[in-house]
Protein backbone atom coordinates (compact mmCIF):
# COMPACT_ATOMS: atom_id res chain seq x y z
CA UNK A 1 0.00 0.00 0.00
CA UNK A 2 2.86 2.40 0.79
CA UNK A 3 4.37 1.85 -2.68
CA UNK A 4 1.07 2.83 -4.30
CA UNK A 5 0.96 6.05 -2.26
CA UNK A 6 4.56 6.89 -3.25
CA UNK A 7 3.77 6.17 -6.90
CA UNK A 8 0.76 8.47 -6.72
CA UNK A 9 2.79 11.33 -5.25
CA UNK A 10 5.58 10.95 -7.81
CA UNK A 11 3.15 10.90 -10.73
CA UNK A 12 0.87 13.65 -9.49
CA UNK A 13 3.37 16.48 -10.15
CA UNK A 14 4.95 15.20 -13.37
CA UNK A 15 2.22 13.27 -15.21
CA UNK A 16 -1.33 14.16 -14.11
CA UNK A 17 -2.90 11.98 -16.84
CA UNK A 18 -0.77 9.00 -15.80
CA UNK A 19 -1.81 9.58 -12.20
CA UNK A 20 -5.49 9.35 -13.19
CA UNK A 21 -4.81 5.97 -14.84
CA UNK A 22 -3.05 4.65 -11.75
CA UNK A 23 -5.86 5.91 -9.52
CA UNK A 24 -8.42 4.05 -11.64
CA UNK A 25 -6.43 0.80 -11.51
CA UNK A 26 -5.77 1.19 -7.81
CA UNK A 27 -9.48 1.62 -6.97
CA UNK A 28 -10.52 -1.31 -9.16
CA UNK A 29 -7.89 -3.61 -7.61
CA UNK A 30 -8.82 -2.62 -4.08
CA UNK A 31 -12.52 -3.25 -4.62
CA UNK A 32 -11.80 -6.60 -6.27
CA UNK A 33 -9.49 -7.78 -3.48
CA UNK A 34 -12.05 -6.88 -0.80
CA UNK A 35 -14.50 -9.39 -2.28
CA UNK A 36 -12.06 -12.33 -2.17
CA UNK A 37 -11.66 -13.97 1.23
CA UNK A 38 -8.07 -14.63 2.22
CA UNK A 39 -6.98 -18.24 2.43
CA UNK A 40 -5.80 -19.46 5.81
CA UNK A 41 -3.78 -22.52 6.74
CA UNK A 42 -5.56 -25.18 8.76
CA UNK A 43 -4.88 -28.70 9.93
CA UNK A 44 -7.55 -30.49 7.90
CA UNK A 45 -8.85 -33.96 8.70
CA UNK A 46 -8.29 -36.72 6.15
CA UNK A 47 -11.31 -38.92 5.45
CA UNK A 48 -10.85 -42.47 4.19
CA UNK A 49 -13.52 -44.44 2.30
CA UNK A 50 -14.05 -46.97 5.11
CA UNK A 51 -15.14 -44.21 7.54
CA UNK A 52 -18.09 -43.11 5.33
CA UNK A 53 -20.28 -45.97 6.54
CA UNK A 54 -20.45 -44.16 9.89
CA UNK A 55 -21.63 -40.92 8.24
CA UNK A 56 -25.36 -41.22 8.96
CA UNK A 57 -26.26 -37.53 8.48
CA UNK A 58 -24.78 -36.28 5.19
CA UNK A 59 -25.67 -32.69 6.15
CA UNK A 60 -23.24 -32.88 9.10
CA UNK A 61 -20.23 -30.98 7.73
CA UNK A 62 -18.32 -31.51 10.98
CA UNK A 63 -18.30 -35.30 10.53
CA UNK A 64 -14.76 -35.65 9.10
CA UNK A 65 -13.46 -33.44 11.93
CA UNK A 66 -15.12 -35.70 14.52
CA UNK A 67 -13.86 -39.09 13.33
CA UNK A 68 -10.51 -38.49 11.64
CA UNK A 69 -7.27 -39.36 13.39
CA UNK A 70 -5.14 -38.18 10.47
CA UNK A 71 -4.58 -34.49 9.63
CA UNK A 72 -2.73 -32.63 6.88
CA UNK A 73 -1.93 -28.93 6.57
CA UNK A 74 -4.10 -27.21 3.94
CA UNK A 75 -4.83 -23.71 2.70
CA UNK A 76 -8.49 -22.78 2.22
CA UNK A 77 -11.17 -20.17 2.84
CA UNK A 78 -13.75 -22.77 3.93
CA UNK A 79 -13.72 -23.44 7.70
CA UNK A 80 -15.47 -26.80 7.12
CA UNK A 81 -12.89 -28.01 4.57
CA UNK A 82 -11.34 -31.47 4.77
CA UNK A 83 -9.35 -33.91 2.67
CA UNK A 84 -10.57 -37.16 1.13
CA UNK A 85 -8.03 -39.81 0.21
CA UNK A 86 -8.43 -40.74 -3.47
CA UNK A 87 -8.82 -44.46 -4.07
CA UNK A 88 -9.50 -46.55 -7.15
CA UNK A 89 -9.17 -45.88 -10.85
CA UNK A 90 -12.43 -43.99 -11.57
CA UNK A 91 -10.75 -40.59 -12.11
CA UNK A 92 -7.34 -41.56 -13.49
CA UNK A 93 -8.05 -39.95 -16.88
CA UNK A 94 -8.81 -36.75 -14.95
CA UNK A 95 -5.33 -36.85 -13.37
CA UNK A 96 -6.64 -37.88 -9.94
CA UNK A 97 -4.58 -40.83 -8.82
CA UNK A 98 -4.92 -43.24 -5.89
CA UNK A 99 -3.22 -41.71 -2.85
CA UNK A 100 -3.95 -38.07 -3.80
CA UNK A 101 -5.51 -35.90 -1.11
CA UNK A 102 -8.61 -34.17 -2.49
CA UNK A 103 -9.33 -30.81 -0.86
CA UNK A 104 -13.09 -30.69 -0.21
CA UNK A 105 -14.77 -27.31 0.33
CA UNK A 106 -18.37 -28.20 1.28
CA UNK A 107 -19.57 -24.59 1.42
CA UNK A 108 -18.54 -23.88 -2.18
CA UNK A 109 -21.52 -23.74 -4.60
CA UNK A 110 -21.60 -26.38 -7.35
CA UNK A 111 -21.75 -25.62 -11.06
CA UNK A 112 -22.17 -28.01 -13.94
CA UNK A 113 -18.75 -29.20 -15.04
CA UNK A 114 -17.17 -29.12 -11.54
CA UNK A 115 -15.25 -32.09 -10.23
CA UNK A 116 -17.08 -33.17 -7.06
CA UNK A 117 -16.90 -35.74 -4.32
CA UNK A 118 -20.02 -37.90 -4.24
CA UNK A 119 -20.60 -39.30 -0.74
CA UNK A 120 -23.12 -41.92 0.36
CA UNK A 121 -23.27 -44.70 2.96
CA UNK A 122 -21.12 -47.01 0.82
CA UNK A 123 -18.26 -44.53 0.52
CA UNK A 124 -17.23 -41.80 -1.88
CA UNK A 125 -16.07 -41.22 -5.42
CA UNK A 126 -14.70 -38.25 -7.31
CA UNK A 127 -16.66 -37.54 -10.49
CA UNK A 128 -17.59 -34.75 -12.87
CA UNK A 129 -20.92 -33.11 -12.02
CA UNK A 130 -23.22 -32.41 -14.97
CA UNK A 131 -26.54 -30.65 -14.36
CA UNK A 132 -29.15 -30.57 -17.09
CA UNK A 133 -32.74 -29.33 -16.96
CA UNK A 134 -33.99 -32.80 -16.08
CA UNK A 135 -31.09 -34.65 -14.46
CA UNK A 136 -28.05 -34.47 -12.24
CA UNK A 137 -25.39 -36.75 -13.68
CA UNK A 138 -22.13 -37.94 -12.13
CA UNK A 139 -19.69 -38.73 -14.92
CA UNK A 140 -16.45 -40.67 -14.38
CA UNK A 141 -13.31 -39.46 -16.08
CA UNK A 142 -12.31 -43.02 -16.84
CA UNK A 143 -14.25 -44.49 -19.81
CA UNK A 144 -14.19 -47.96 -18.21
CA UNK A 145 -16.87 -46.78 -15.71
CA UNK A 146 -20.50 -45.78 -16.21
CA UNK A 147 -22.20 -42.47 -15.48
CA UNK A 148 -24.73 -42.23 -12.66
CA UNK A 149 -28.02 -40.36 -12.88
CA UNK A 150 -28.87 -39.10 -9.40
CA UNK A 151 -32.38 -39.59 -8.06
CA UNK A 152 -34.09 -36.66 -6.35
CA UNK A 153 -33.71 -38.29 -2.95
CA UNK A 154 -31.01 -36.99 -0.64
CA UNK A 155 -29.07 -40.24 -0.20
CA UNK A 156 -25.98 -38.79 -1.84
CA UNK A 157 -24.10 -35.62 -0.89
CA UNK A 158 -22.04 -33.70 -3.47
CA UNK A 159 -19.15 -31.48 -2.49
CA UNK A 160 -16.78 -29.32 -4.50
CA UNK A 161 -13.20 -30.52 -4.92
CA UNK A 162 -11.10 -27.35 -4.71
CA UNK A 163 -7.74 -28.98 -5.38
CA UNK A 164 -5.50 -31.90 -4.66
CA UNK A 165 -2.23 -32.68 -2.97
CA UNK A 166 -0.03 -35.36 -4.47
CA UNK A 167 2.82 -36.65 -2.35
CA UNK A 168 5.79 -37.77 -4.37
CA UNK A 169 7.94 -40.59 -3.10
CA UNK A 170 11.64 -39.75 -2.95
Amino acid sequence: MERKKIAKLACLDKEPKLFQDIEFIYLRDRDFEADIPLKKKFLLPVLRRDKCSKWADLEDLKFPHKISTEFELGETTDPDAWYALAEGEIMTDGNILPGDLLLIEPNHPLKSGNIVLSVNRRGYEARKYIKTERFKILQPLNPAYDSIILPDEKKTALWYIAGLVRKLNT
